[in-house]
Order: structure tokens, then C-alpha cells, then sequence
């Protein structure tokens, strides 16, 4: 195959891809050389796609937090969004876009745990130490879970 028709297939199977979902360009760019295209044919199809707004990593980064912002914490996020490839003033930007605080997040992460779990009033430590992990897995910061868990040990 020559130059013109790889970019072509190239060009073809991202667009393939990216008609499901928004994808990053990081993200479409690992698919595409995954499935064997070549790395500079894929950087330029990812940049055309770039130019004509086809992937936006902000708009992904958006829409990939609406979807994430009530179970996870900030700094999950955050983590999440590096992972994605998006740069950090952009992580930071998308980040101070979400409206909801960790505060509020976490105490209705909890409050699905517990229901989830059965769990009712007196709490056992048992029972709080399991919640206290579960919120540290979501990507809580230290001080705010043990600030819910003195709330939750005070319904003793």
C-alpha cells in the first residue's frame, strides 16, 4: 500500500471509532496503533481531526466528567483525566468546572453505601472502616473521609 491509501484506511477507521463516543486524541491514537496502523499516518489523522473539531480533548474531558463527577473525588479525577492524556492547565480548567464539592459527593457516595449494604444506625467499626475504604478507593481526600466517619460514629 502506498502512503495516500494507509492514511486513507487510517483516516476511515478513526472516523469508525470516534462515531460511537468522544474519544481524546491519546485514547484514539493507542486504539488506531493498536490495531496495526502506523504511528505518523495515526498523529496525522488525529491532527486533521483536530483541525476540523472532530475530537476535542476538552469537550471529552467534559463530557467524560459529567458522567464521573458524583462518584469519584477530585483527585480521582484529576487522575483519571492525566490517564486520558488531557495537558494540566486543561486538567485543572475541566477540574474547577465541576460544581458539586467533594463534601457533597462523598456524603452521598456514603449514603448509597450504606443502603447499598443495609447498613443502619449504630454503626459498627467493622462497618465503618468499610465505608472509610470505599470512599478512600473513590478518590477522597484523607481529612474529608475522616470528618464523614466522625459524623457516622456519632449515630452511635
Amino acid at each position: 500500500m502506498n502512503k495516500q491509501e494507509d492514511y486513507i484506511k487510517t483516516y476511515n477507521k478513526a472516523l469508525d471509532i470516534i462515531s460511537y463516543r468522544e474519544h481524546f486524541s491519546l485514547e484514539l491514537e493507542k486504539k488506531l496503533v493498536n490495531k496495526g496502523f502506523e504511528r505518523e499516518v495515526v498523529l496525522a489523522v488525529i491532527e486533521e481531526f483536530v483541525d476540523k473539531s472532530y475530537i476535542d480533548d476538552l469537550r471529552a474531558a467534559r463530557l467524560y466528567l459529567s458522567e464521573k463527577k458524583y462518584k469519584y473525588g477530585n483527585s480521582r479525577l484529576r487522575a483519571m483525566l492525566y490517564d486520558k492524556g488531557l495537558k494540566s492547565e486543561d486538567v485543572e480548567i475541566v477540574v474547577e468546572e465541576v460544581d458539586v464539592s467533594d463534601r457533597d459527593k462523598l456524603r452521598s457516595i456514603i449514603e448509597d453505601k450504606k443502603v447499598e449494604l443495609g447498613l443502619k444506625p449504630p454503626y459498627t467499626e467493622r462497618e465503618i472502616a468499610k465505608l472509610a475504604r470505599f470512599a478512600d478507593s473513590r478518590g477522597f481526600r484523607a481529612g474529608l473521609i475522616y470528618d464523614i466517619i466522625a459524623d457516622l460514629r456519632r449515630e452511635r
